[in-house]
């Protein structure tokens, strides 16, 4: 399995390659949401599509992180088109061994967003599952918010 990993507060974290759309190698302004949550990052122009940006490392619960974003990851879940922060370098990698699952000690983040823990290089990685992720109860509101203006 190939992931595109990166770096989220001193962790390895990735996506399945299949879930990423492409990967931004800037993080420059964007358009602020109007009375948003904090883990909203803003709104940003990618091929002519409003893609909203959000803070992972918030979003997860990961505690107070002192690196500065690199990179905006796009997702694509079929669903949604989503954009999240993250710190270089961004890598395409293969799994060493076959994934486990993740004890709960071992992951600050919502169980449900987290799709195995994985080994590359002798390294923990964190794979997230991009479907549960954008399916958060955080994110669901935030959806269900911007359907209703858009009616």
């Amino acid at each position: 399995m190939q992931i595109v990993a990166f770096s989220l507060c001193g962790r390895r974290v990735a996506f399945p390659v299949t879930s990423v759309r492409e990967v931004l190698n800037r993080v420059g302004p964007a358009a602020a949401v109007f009375k948003a949550e904090s883990w909203v990052h803003g709104l940003i122009n990618v091929r002519s599509e409003a893609v909203p940006v959000f803070d992972l490392a918030i979003l997860l619960c990961i505690a107070e992180c002192t690196e500065e974003p690199t990179h905006i990851v796009i997702i694509d879940d079929n669903s949604l088109l989503a954009g999240f922060l993250a710190s270089g370098p961004v890598e395409i990698e293969e799994l060493d061994r076959p994934p486990s699952d993740v004890p709960a000690s071992q992951s600050s983040a919502p169980m449900e967003a987290v799709r195995q823990l994985a080994e590359v290089e002798g390294r923990s990685v964190l794979v997230l599952d991009a479907g549960k992720l954008l399916g958060l109860p955080r994110l669901q509101r935030l959806r269900a918010g911007v359907a209703s203006r858009e009616r």
